[in-house]
């Protein structure tokens, strides 16, 4: 998708010069001249400015002035001159997939061209979409590509106005798209109406439309405020007097990129102003403002009010930090099928159109809005409203065109009956409101005598409720339809959308989806009775250890074991998800292993799916609960860094060797394997919700086997009620799980060729973050030249590497580089390097000993020193020692590379580069302090290890 990028900020005049181009070759995008001409003073009914569209077919750079109109806004003010203002609209499909590249996002953008020059004169906000709507708002997206502070403000339901000033004491208030006081002659428009609510909400506070023009011209701002008035127009949740009129939620700049103030600095300015306040709910992460939401779904209101859902704002990270060869090479992998160890790749191109789908299309450091829409009770209210649409041509034609036309409607049969579609009737409360209509459109056609105006939705869905909660007869026809064995199933709503999914698309026969927040009664009641069968789930990725707790439990249980990785197929996914119900439904079976790495949350989904249909299979009261054995393995989740689970699990893959159906070591490539696990598994694992499964036992990575067994032990025999075996029992369960063969054999999952390494460098097994706020709470705050302040406060350096995801994930010390190894052997023919290998040479050709050892050794170092200034954060290091184990291993480090020995902790933004760290430390070891230094030296040094690795 080609969006704005991080270019250089584009004027006005290029912006319209673009949307102008696009709209003379394309009818995606449409401008629409409107004139807002200044009237002499005696022809104002109220000192109005009109404002009337030109001919569709006059180009926006001649528009035609046009005279008084009948019905007359009141501004308070006259304009100066005669104004030429353009409308853009582009077409909805624009924004999902462009054919071209589009020059703005903004939706609802009015400008004017003057003196040559065009200006903005009202903006929108930028077009957003839902969770799931598009590939950049999945929550999994959304995880890596936004960042603190997340503001939840209340979607309001209503229609969009604008709010700005033509001039620097002339009101200006729009449509999205439109301007004009009457539509079709008849109707108050919604531009016109929103006048009227301005003057209503000003004169509550004493303020006028001169003061607010002034305001807003002067901040060169936009107000952006939902119409809420059943009165005028009804949309899907109703408004109580209180909360009827103009609900302002933002207030945006007259620029071409977007810029907006803050949800607080919109509220206070909604207070000044007399305008309806919008609730904000602020949130430090992403988890919590989604939990957040997910439980104002559940109890289906806030505050006491039926809601839509919320508009999520929060900002776009910087980018990702350098990658590693490593990195490089895993990003020429693809997983056809990445449910297994054994499936085929794919090409790298596929792989890089993947990741690209996942960044929003705009630059780091933007303002970025995402909506988390309700399916209770809103897309079921909206569905009951599309469905009362289609159903209007039982009607008579003589339908009334406006609510106050007081003529009585009758019903006839059509020549052709309407027909809702099976997406709309997709839930039993969706199936019952049709057949309600069609009988009550026969039996009382005048109560839908508005809905072609927009009035009346809410009298008909209300009938509605009452009859089906109040009356026997409704009652027990949605009883009746609710058991019907369709709705069975759960991840469907009423508007036809999976939840939090957007569009749903065509998938095979019984296989609906889960709704990975649990949100459908259905889910979140499971349990409450009891429990049938149970499923035991583990989360994990390869080498953490799950088929060696899986055989022991299978010998001390007699749990029912199956294996993904037994399943010779090239997509294994749905032959796997099978065995797993057919063992639900063997007769004696109560508790089945699902033995796969279920990394990614669609894997869970596919069990519970699988669960829930063996369950209505059987006929089985109590549902099968799902437990999880979770290995955490990123995130605050997990217990060890990134560097540390990654050798942990390489190295058990090197130790098992073949046996294992795929996934093996390669002699001949020792870090094969090791790009396969982090392609694969790492770099894609979705972290497991609590909402997923019913109940979850917490795992640690670096645990021993007898460890996991216990802790695993410990939590089924309490939840599922089992007495624990005695020690010989386990210790013969442990043994058998040791000598578990692999009972098939297949192909070798291989990678594609790996980058030649750049540098070779230690890859140290630390938590950063901790580390550096131990050091900041056990020294006392002391500079180089004994100040008492530093330049630069750490603390708040350090805060904000957290807060701004600044924080190094994949540490690295830098032993020796491939440009320093050139330079040295720059004048030395070819034919002497090894004779005359230089400090470099030595050391490289001592780290490609070391890195092709199969088990990498752990050399240990000391962290001696803090550092940082202005932009950059270290950890410098010293006594750099192979393991005391290996005696004869050598690794001369070069000097120069020992002066500036260091790892990253952060940079202070994606601008500064990690490299400046070096010759910060560089200065400090040198005793060259410069003014914005800061140093700590550590009281006691910290001690750690790291494996040599080739990076690029």
């Amino acid at each position: 998708m080609t969006h704005l990028s991080g270019k250089a900020e584009k004027t006005t005049n290029e912006l319209v010069e673009q949307l102008q181009r696009i709209a003379a070759e394309s009818k995606l995008i449409k401008g629409t001249p409107y004139t807002y001409p200044a009237l002499p003073s005696s022809t104002l009914l109220s000192s109005t400015p009109v404002l009337v569209p030109s001919s569709s077919s006059t180009p926006p750079s001649s528009e035609t002035p046009v005279s008084q109109a009948e019905d007359l806004s009141t501004s308070g003010s006259e304009c100066s001159r005669q104004h030429h203002l353009v409308s853009w609209k582009v077409q909805e499909e624009v924004y999902r997939n462009p054919p071209f590249e589009l020059p703005t996002m903004a939706r609802g953008l009015f400008t004017e061209r003057h003196e040559g020059q065009h200006r903005i004169v009202a903006r929108g906000y930028e077009k957003f979409f839902n969770v799931g709507e598009m590939s950049y708002t999945n929550w999994d997206s959304l995880e890596e590509t936004t960042q603190a502070p997340y503001y939840l403000t209340l979607k309001s339901n209503g229609c969009l106005i604008l709010l700005s000033a033509i001039e620097e004491e002339v009101l200006l208030v729009t449509s999205k798209h439109a301007l004009g006081d009457m539509l079709d002659g008849e109707r108050v428009s919604h531009n016109r109406m929103g006048r009227i609510w301005v003057e209503k909400h000003l004169s509550r506070v004493g303020k006028t439309e001169k003061e607010l023009a002034k305001v807003l011209w002067e901040k060169q701002l936009t107000g952006v405020a939902e119409l809420c008035d059943d009165s005028f127009e009804e949309h899907v949740l109703s408004y109580p007097s209180h909360l009827t009129g103009l609900h302002l939620h933002g207030l945006n700049h007259n620029t071409p990129s977007f810029s907006t103030l803050s949800p607080y600095e919109v509220a206070s300015f909604a207070r000044e102003w007399g305008f309806i306040e919008t609730k904000i709910v602020e949130k430090a992460t992403l988890r919590e403002a989604r939990e957040f939401a997910q439980d104002i779904e559940t109890k289906e209101e806030f505050d006491g009010e039926k809601i839509e859902g919320f508009v999520v704002r929060c900002t776009v990270k910087p980018g990702p930090e350098p990658k590693t060869a490593i990195q490089q090479g895993m990003e020429k992998l693809a997983v056809v099928d990445s449910s297994d160890d054994q499936s085929a790749l794919s090409s790298a191109a596929a792989q890089d159109a993947k990741r690209r789908t996942i960044s929003p299309p705009y630059p780091p450091g933007s303002t970025f809005f995402f909506k988390i829409k309700f399916d209770q009770p809103y897309l079921l209210y909206r569905n009951f409203r599309e469905i009362t649409k289609i159903l209007l041509p039982l009607l008579s034609p003589a339908t009334p065109k406006t609510a106050n036309d007081s003529s009585s409607v009758t019903s006839i049969k059509p020549t052709k009956q309407p027909k809702v579609s099976s997406s709309r009737l997709s839930s039993p409360e969706a199936v019952v409101y049709e057949a309600w209509c069609r009988r009550t459109m026969r039996s009382d056609p005048n109560l839908f005598s508005g809905i072609a105006v927009g009035r009346g939705i809410i009298d008909v869905r209300n009938r509605f409720l009452d009859w089906i909660t109040s009356d026997d007869e409704g009652k027990e026809t949605l009883r009746r339809e609710k058991g019907n064995p369709k709705w069975l199933k759960i991840g469907r709503n009423a508007g036809g959308e999976k939840a939090g999914d957007g569009k749903r698309k065509g998938k095979g026969k019984g296989e609906e989806d889960i709704d990975k927040d649990g949100a459908q009664a259905e889910w979140k009641e499971r349990g409450k009775n009891g429990w049938g069968k149970t499923m035991l789930v583990p989360v994990a990725v390869p080498g953490c250890g799950k088929t060696t707790l899986a055989v022991a439990l299978r010998e001390l249980f007699g749990f029912a074991h199956t294996q993904s990785d037994n399943i010779a197929a090239k997509k294994t996914g749905p032959l796997f998800n099978k065995a797993v119900g057919d063992l639900l439904n063997t007769k004696g079976c109560q508790v089945v292993i699902a033995d796969r790495n279920n990394h990614l949350s669609q894997h869970r989904k596919e069990l519970a799916t699988t669960a829930l249909k063996a369950d209505h299979k059987d006929q089985r009261s109590l549902p099968t609960r799902l437990i999880g054995l979770y290995w955490p393995i990123k995130g605050f989740q997990a217990p060890a860094s990134t560097n540390e689970v990654t050798r942990l699990c390489s190295s058990r893959i090197t130790s098992r060797g073949d046996n294992h159906p795929c996934l093996r070591p390669d002699p001949n490539n020792l870090a094969a394997h090791e790009v396969i696990l982090k392609t694969h598994f790492l770099l894609t694992a979705d972290p497991l919700l609590d909402q997923e499964l019913d109940d979850i036992i917490r795992l640690d990575v670096r645990s021993s086997p007898e460890e996991t067994l216990d802790i695993a032990l410990n939590g089924l025999t309490k939840l599922l009620g089992l007495e624990r075996p005695d020690e010989p029992a386990i210790k013969h369960a442990l043994k058998m799980a040791r000598e578990y063969s692999a009972e098939i054999s297949l192909p070798p999952v291989v990678p594609a060729k790996i980058i030649p390494p750049r540098y070779y460098a230690i890859a140290p097994e630390v938590d950063i973050r901790q580390i550096v706020q131990q050091i900041l709470d056990d020294h006392l705050v002391q500079s180089p030249q004994t100040s008492i302040e530093f330049p630069t406060d750490p603390r708040t350096f350090l805060f904000n590497l957290v807060n701004d995801y600044r924080i190094t994930v994949r540490p690295h010390i830098t032993l020796c580089h491939e440009t320093e190894v050139a330079a040295e052997r720059e004048g030395i023919p070819e034919t002497d390097w090894k004779t005359k290998a230089g400090p470099m040479a030595i050391c490289w050709n001592q780290c490609r000993g070391i890195s092709q050892i199969p088990t990498l050794p752990l050399f240990s170092f000391e962290i001696t020193h803090l550092v940082w200034d202005d932009r950059v954060m270290a950890l410098a290091v010293d006594q750099i020692e192979p393991p005391v184990e290996i005696p004869n291993l050598r690794l001369k480090i070069p000097e120069e590379e020992m002066e500036g020995s260091h790892f990253t902790v952060g940079t202070r933004d994606p601008e500064v580069n990690a490299y400046e760290a070096r010759g910060l430390v560089k200065d400090f070891k040198r005793g060259t302090y410069r003014k914005e230094m800061g140093v700590i030296e550590l009281k006691k040094r910290i001690e750690g290890h790291g494996r040599v690795l080739g990076l690029s």
